[in-house]
């Protein structure tokens, strides 16, 4: 048999309605949980991790939106961030390369994801990029405090001193007090 008489198989379909709907094929029945969409199914890889991507950057969510209007501020200050990126057979919500960096946002339905998001976490990791995390009610209560921990995170200069995970204010300088 001839190698150029084989066809492929035909590609997935696209999701149809709703945030994180993914394609049968790459969607674990078990927990509930989409797969890493590189080697799965019929028709996966690359190609299905780009047109997944594609709809979610079209059907964001509020605090996607949010958050995305204030990366996009920072490309002049040299850190270029993309959104919905096909990294290591995951998408991430959002990526700087240059800054090997991935920033998520997790909603109420995160909760019961942890194994889920760990697998996504090491995958990322073993690729070279940070994965740091953020629930949404972060960014519409606290835009001001996330988007400061991201530009520590890409090396750019912030309002507050960072150890660890947790951001830490920085102390007013003598005889700044608080009055």
């Amino acid at each position: 048999m001839r190698l150029d008489s084989l066809q492929p198989p035909p590609p997935l379909p696209l999701p149809t309605r709703g945030r994180g709907t993914v394609p049968d094929a790459v969607h674990d029945a078990a927990n509930g949980f989409p797969l890493p969409l590189v080697g799965r199914g019929r028709g996966g890889g690359l190609a299905v991790a780009n047109r997944f991507a594609r709809t979610l950057r079209s059907d964001a969510t509020p605090a996607e939106r949010i958050l995305w209007q204030q990366l996009r501020l920072l490309k002049a200050e040299g850190r270029h961030f993309r959104r919905q990126v096909p990294i290591a057979g995951y998408v991430a919500d959002f990526a700087c390369h240059s800054a090997k960096l991935v920033v998520e946002l997790d909603g109420g339905q995160h909760g019961d994801a942890m194994t889920y998001d760990k697998q996504r976490s090491a995958a990322l990791a073993r690729h070279g990029y940070k994965v740091v995390r953020f629930w949404n009610i972060d960014v519409f209560e606290g835009l001001e405090g996330v988007v400061d921990r991201i530009r520590f995170e890409v090396g750019l200069p912030t309002a507050y001193a960072y150890t660890g995970d947790t951001p830490t204010p920085t102390p007013p300088h003598k005889g700044e007090g608080t009055s």
